[in-house]
């Protein structure tokens, strides 16, 4: 049997789990065994990350296995789900398909007519005037959440003057190196700039 949440309001409860119903409804098991959280519309959820990747959100045919956590599930749509992650990670998957991570930032959609996973890219719009190379790594970092380090701290001061518009955070870090003669890594903790 379930409990069915149908009110718009934010939701508390004892293992401090949060759930922000914002439109639609929500269904809890009674089942103390059961951590599956099932949604019709679109709610933003808090978890604990002292439980992690025991609370599952599934949305239609699709789910969200929380990895310590904020984020939003959109299932408005009968076609798409929509997740997008403001703290921590989440793995967004189905039972045929392994899906995708999606970090603090990061946001991702499902398709139903096909059956597959997309990550948005993050976009942003910057101007740098004179700033310098360790504020500007401050702003992205802020931004995309991913992190991005300097080789050396003789570096933090250097000057930039640059303006983004609509522009991907690989992008950004490859102009901001060439511009300051520098060179940008990816490895698989994030970005390094030498």
């Amino acid at each position: 049997t379930y409990t069915v949440i149908t009110e718009k309001r934010l939701y508390s409860f004892a293992d401090s789990t949060k759930i922000d119903l914002m439109d639609g409804e929500i269904y809890l098991s009674d089942n103390q065994a059961s951590d599956t959280i099932f949604l019709k519309g679109k709610a933003s959820f808090e978890m604990e990350s002292e439980k992690i990747g025991s609370k599952i959100v599934k949305a239609g045919n699709v789910y969200v296995r929380d990895i310590g956590t904020s984020f939003t599930v959109d299932a408005n749509t009968p076609d798409s789900i929509y997740v997008n992650v403001t703290e921590g990670e989440v793995l967004f998957y189905s039972e045929t398909n392994a899906g995708i991570n999606l970090k603090m930032n990061e946001s991702g959609y499902y398709l139903s007519r096909n059956y597959k996973f997309y990550k948005v890219i993050m976009r942003g719009n910057f101007r740098f005037n004179e700033t310098s190379l360790g504020d500007v790594i401050i702003q992205l970092n802020a931004f995309y959440g991913q992190p991005i380090e300097l080789k050396s701290n003789k570096m933090q001061n250097l000057p930039i003057t640059v303006t983004f518009t609509d522009e991907d955070l690989p992008t950004i870090l490859d102009i901001v190196a060439a511009t300051l003669n520098l060179k940008v890594k990816h490895n698989e903790n994030g970005y390094v700039i030498e």
